[in-house]
């Protein structure tokens, strides 16, 4: 190992706590040291290890001196730092605990830098004698801590090869767990860049029950052999982001354990180690779920996996791990790419089928056994792997291997290219009880088996031969839909089939002929056509698409046939039309053109514009004291981002001649009374802050989700409320998708997590299921239906699922539909005026 890097230590410590305590490890270490004077450091505190005893000579254990700094630090007021000056410090296991009583904030700071002479600094030795450590305790740990920031280049090294030999956690489901080098606990508003930790004796970072934790710039090293040594292990923790960090280890790069939440994980280089993992999950009764993670951006190289989601077979609980995205991963000579695996199982006890058959152990007596391996009850669904390319080691690059008991559901693959690293023969498939939806390009290609593959076979055929094709839309469209095991909106009035419509506009009634399209019918078939052009001009543009003009005047013929098949027959692709089916084949068309999100580069630069007036707009609407005048402030910046919509062909070539000024469109919108106006009675409602949990159904990028909605939903969350946003799927012109709504919040929080000082952990993002810009509420996903039981408040806003669509649902809470009118002919059918606006709520009596 070559020489560490020299620097000095700064423990900076200034945070709101209120008790110190300070604990030491197994050995019950409980040094009892005189205290000395801390010395004056500019405006803080600064105690330094030295004064209190700390030899920095690699061979002294200078634990004492780390305890008794860290209690006068704990003690003082205001802000405060620990100093560890250059030098090697071998310490035993240490614990940092709070909370801390007056202390204001707390920043560990470990900067190390370049000193004339090669004197080590700022590195901690971690002691070998494995007698001085507990089972799964951590050898530096800091727990019950708030606005810790550990940042610099210091260097944790955890002597792991000396007690690697004694790690047989591989073989032994009873075995002892070494120590973690670095763990949190507890812990709040935390920072960690620019650390180092090599050679643990078992996982390098754990975060355990950990909110609003943020780390960067940490790099992590151990051999590829060393056993357990995971990079950095999450557990039991939400909002956490990970980013710009270098791991190479003898197991997981990263690990997302059990009852996580709003996890995000940006480029990273994984290498070597077992890849980027989810699991394993299953183990334990009473596991929490995981949900929202995002892993993006990312290059693995030469690891035995890449992506991989694991859970145990005979699992003595249920659990799910759900709305999951896997964006934008290079992989070089990885053994498994892409990996589910419900059959884990690491220990010698588990023996396959065929073996226990071929040892002619009885059924009986593998039951009485435990050799059964019963199907894994975790609950797989809503993952979605895009733009996943490289190289495989192995034949298999895609392996889809789930439960039996609970095959995974919604799994999409979109745009996978995996070759074989050797150049040869082209790589495979597989999968197994797997419901899974695939987009745009496929190598290796699908696994057909069992049935289970959506639309495979029609979504070929619709490539190949145009004219069939048109015909084949509607009847694929129902095979893709009939797997994705949507639910109906559990708030809405019952019974559905006759209080429920999604589409507002009667396009045509009982009496009218079924061979003949009604007035509103060719209405709106025109209304589609005269979108094409500024859809086909975004197409050419696409330059993720190969031959995008091309392909974009296929799109145009294609779209265009099929809008003129329904003014002959009504009835043809599954009609008769209506906004809902009329969307649903522009999309299809396009995504089997290659065309995924056309819109991306336009969202992409409005929501960066957005992001930079977001805090201008906030303080805004903050510094009006009046709270009714601030609630109809904050209404009119949702109308006014929604005027932000490139559905409308008119507004498409207003935005791409002139643009749009979110300020202008506020202090342009239509005077009051509105078309459809309820505002005063929302505002008594509101005054009350009777509302405990909110859905709210977003709409587009840009203005309308960042200046709009979020300064709405950060007044929700200052009431108290939890507020859920629920958004698209799949991308639909400009709205804004699930993925990119966490990655626009997380650009959004501060450093400790908070929307401009409001706390984030009551906001929820879901998966709304939806891929349209309007929305049949009898189809959500699972997930937002279970986050959505138990509101007070369904919030519909937007022209396509507040007023096209579900203006007049019926709700068994309180509802608001909300959106400017941006089509002529919605506006004559409320009887308004174009950009008019929609205000309707109704409020359920108990």
């Amino acid at each position: 190992m070559t020489s560490p890097e020299m620097g000095t230590w700064l423990l900076l410590l200034s945070l709101f706590c209120f008790n110190a305590v300070f604990f030491t490890g197994a050995d019950g270490l409980g040094f009892e040291v005189e205290a000395r004077r801390p010395i004056l450091h500019r405006s803080s505190l600064l105690f330094d290890v030295k004064r209190f005893g700390a030899r920095a000579d690699g061979r002294t254990d200078d634990s004492k001196a780390f305890i008794a700094a860290w209690k006068e630090a704990c003690r003082a007021t205001g802000k405060v730092k620990l100093l560890v000056p250059k030098g090697v410090y071998l310490i035993g296991p240490v614990k940092f605990a709070g909370p801390c009583k007056n202390v204001s904030s707390l920043t560990v700071y470990m900067k190390a830098r370049s000193q004339p002479l090669l004197i080590l600094s700022g590195y901690l030795k971690a002691t070998a004698k494995l007698s001085r450590y507990g089972s799964g305790t951590g050898w530096v740990e800091f727990g019950w801590l708030e606005r810790l920031t550990l940042t610099g280049g210091g260097t944790f090294d955890g002597q792991g090869a000396k007690a690697w030999p004694y790690n047989n956690c591989t073989t032994d489901s009873k075995c002892k767990l070494l120590p973690t080098n670095v763990k949190f606990v507890a812990m709040n508003q935390t920072v960690v860049q620019g650390i180092t930790s090599l050679n643990s004796k078992f996982f390098h970072i754990a975060l355990v029950e950990c909110k609003n934790f943020k780390g960067t710039e940490i790099k992590i090293s151990a051999p590829a052999d060393s056993p357990n040594t995971d990079g950095i292990h999450v557990e039991r923790s939400s909002n956490v982001c990970i980013s710009r960090s270098l791991i190479g280890t003898g197991d997981d790069c990263i690990s997302i354990g059990q009852g996580n939440s709003q996890v995000t994980i940006t480029r990273i280089r994984c290498g070597p180690g077992h890849g980027i993992s989810v699991g394993s999950l299953g183990r334990y009764e009473n596991e929490g779920d995981v949900s929202g993670l995002v892993v993006r951006d990312c290059a693995i190289s030469g690891t035995m996996n890449g992506i991989r989601i694991k859970t145990w077979a005979n699992s003595p609980g249920s659990s799910a791990a759900t709305n999951m995205t896997f964006e934008n991963i290079v992989m070089k000579n990885v053994t498994n790419p892409i990996i589910i695996d419900q059959s884990y199982c690491p220990f010698s006890s588990c023996i396959s089928t065929e073996v226990k058959a071929a040892m002619c152990i009885s059924e009986r007596s593998r039951i009485d056994n435990g050799l059964v391996q019963e199907p894994s009850k975790v609950k797989l669904s809503d993952i979605y792997f895009k733009q996943i390319r490289g190289t495989s080691s192995s034949a298999v690059a895609v392996a889809l291997e789930c439960s039996e008991g609970i095959p995974c559901q919604n799994i999409f693959l979109e745009n996978v290219h995996l070759e074989l690293s050797t150049g040869e023969k082209q790589a495979t498939s597989s999968c197994k009880n797997v419901r899974a939806r695939y987009i745009g390009e496929q190598i290796p290609p699908p696994s057909i088996r069992r049935g289970l593959v959506i639309a495979w076979k029609q979504r070929q055929a619709l490539k190949k031969h145009n004219q069939v094709g048109r015909r084949l839309l509607s009847s694929a469209q129902k095979s893709m839909e009939s797997e994705s095991e949507m639910v109906a909106f559990p708030l809405l009035l019952t019974p559905i089939e006759s209080n429920y419509r999604a589409c507002t506009i009667p396009y045509r009634f009982p009496s009218d002929n079924p061979k003949k399209p009604t007035p509103t019918e060719l209405q709106w078939i025109d209304l589609f056509l005269n979108s094409i052009p500024s859809f086909k001009k975004r197409a050419e543009s696409d330059t993720s698409v190969p031959d995008a003009p091309v392909r974009a005047e296929k799109f145009a013929q294609r779209y265009g046939d099929v809008l003129e098949d329904f003014k002959k027959d009504p009835e043809s692709h599954g009609g008769p039309p209506d906004c809902i089916l009329l969307c649903r084949l522009r999309e299809i068309i396009l995504r089997e053109l290659g065309f995924i999100d056309i819109f991306k580069r336009v969202k992409d630069e409005e929501n960066a514009k957005a992001i930079s007036l977001f805090k201008d707009v906030v303080q805004l609407n903050d510094a009006i004291e009046d709270d009714p005048k601030r609630l109809e402030n904050l209404v009119r910046g949702i109308f006014a981002g929604n005027i932000f919509d490139l559905g409308s062909a008119e507004l498409a070539e207003v935005f791409s001649k002139d643009g749009m000024s979110f300020l202008a469109s506020c202090q342009n919108l239509v005077p009051r009374p509105w078309v459809i106006d309820d505002l005063d009675a929302f505002k008594v409602k509101w005054s009350k802050k009777s509302w405990k949990k909110v859905v709210i159904f977003v709409d587009n990028s840009g203005a309308d989700i960042i200046l709009g909605i979020l300064p709405f939903a950060r007044e929700l969350l200052r009431h108290g409320t939890q507020v859920v946003l629920a958004a698209n799927d799949m991308p639909s012109i400009n709205d804004v998708t699930y993925t990119e709504l966490i990655e626009i919040i997380a650009k959004l929080k501060d450093e400790n997590g908070q929307l401009m000082g409001v706390d984030t952990s009551n906001l929820l993002i879901a998966n709304s299921g939806n891929d349209l810009p309007v929305i049949d509420l009898t189809r959500v996903s699972q997930v937002l239906a279970y986050l959505a039981s138990d509101a007070d408040l369904v919030v519909l806003e937007g022209m396509g699922r507040g007023i096209e669509t579900n203006l007049y649902a019926q709700f068994k809470c309180d509802s608001l539909k909300i959106g400017m009118v941006k089509h002529p002919e919605v506006a004559q059918f409320l009887g308004g005026r174009l950009y008019d606006c929609v205000f309707k709520y109704n409020e359920v009596v108990s």
